[in-house]
């Protein structure tokens, strides 16, 4: 971890090869600033190095120096953390991010699931299909992958788009809250594909990386579109839509939908229940189609929901 001044990390001066010259920014507390949305009112505070994002957005929150969608890039981090605070693969060339959310995600359980489809969608709105892996994962459909297995996907053509090759884990998305802040830790494989020897050996996917003709493929041209799309689909969609709605839209995106999956639960003892994957619960849970003795369904199943828990789909 870099030096601090006054209680940050001080940037080691090697951005500017992914700042554009028309970027506005300017060096506070040794962090660079930018600017992003469509009145240049979200502060992104960008670092060379740090230990996590999410531990410099929080030393901004304390400081009273990070806004509502006010977010902390860094280039590299060497103490990155994903979900159950595994270690996150943080080398230069990915995006790692940590961004403040609005209020409105403190009082919705289904917050991850939420925030997700508003990047989803974000990606979408830059010519980029993806859906969702429950609970916290984006997936992208890689052509040049040959698939496993190919489910039929109804609903929204929006949501159906380019789903064919072989799924793969674009990236992870991660929230905490302390003291009546939610902030939200994106990981996503830009230009780098994490080696297959540091995934766990239950991982349901393989990890995939942003097409070479997608653009903005570096991380803070990348983020300043993310960004900048987000407060404005959270604006047009998430403030006129309700929550019951706003599920729905996100089931669209959601993988393996329809088809047989295993989930293991994280806290229950690492019990596993095999089903239908039928959908969500209007909490963000997940709707799964079982037996009483927790096989798959032919005739007259039970449903359960599961609110915790790893997916893997069953070939």
């Amino acid at each position: 971890m870099g030096k601090k001044q006054d209680g940050l990390p001080r940037s080691q001066g090697l951005l500017n090869s992914q700042i554009s010259s028309g970027a506005r920014g300017s060096a506070v507390q040794g962090l660079q600033m930018l600017k992003a949305g469509k009145d240049a009112t979200a502060d992104v505070f960008v670092c060379d190095e740090c230990s996590s994002t999410f531990d410099l957005a929080w030393d901004l929150c304390a400081a009273g120096s990070l806004p509502v969608w006010g977010s902390v890039l860094a280039l590299r981090q060497t103490g990155g953390r994903g979900q159950l605070r595994r270690p996150w693969y943080s080398p230069a060339g990915n995006l790692y991010v940590s961004f403040r959310l609005p209020d409105f995600f403190l009082k919705q359980e289904a917050a991850p699931l939420l925030t997700a489809f508003l990047l989803i969608r974000a990606f979408v709105g830059l010519g980029l299909p993806l859906c969702l892996k429950w609970p916290n994962d984006l997936v992208l459909f890689e052509a040049d992958q040959p698939a496993s297995v190919q489910p039929e996907w109804g609903g929204d053509p929006v949501a159906r788009a380019g789903r064919s090759g072989r799924p793969g884990k674009l990236g992870g998305l991660l929230l905490e809250e302390r003291n009546g802040i939610l902030l939200a830790g994106l990981g996503l494989n830009c230009t780098l594909r994490p080696d297959t020897d540091i995934l766990r050996e239950d991982a349901a996917l393989q990890p995939a990386v942003l097409p070479e003709n997608f653009l903005p493929r570096q991380p803070i041209p990348l983020w300043l579109e993310l960004v900048s799309a987000l407060i404005l689909l959270y604006d047009q969609l998430v403030t006129t839509t309700s929550v019951c709605e706003l599920l729905r839209r996100t089931e669209e995106f959601l993988l393996w939908k329809g088809s047989e999956v295993q989930v293991r639960d994280h806290y229950e003892n690492g019990s596993v229940v095999t089903g239908v994957l039928a959908g969500l619960t209007e909490l963000g849970g997940l709707r799964l189609l079982v037996r009483p003795d927790g096989s798959t369904p032919s005739n007259g199943p039970g449903e359960l929901s599961l609110y915790s828990g790893s997916i893997k789909p069953i070939y």
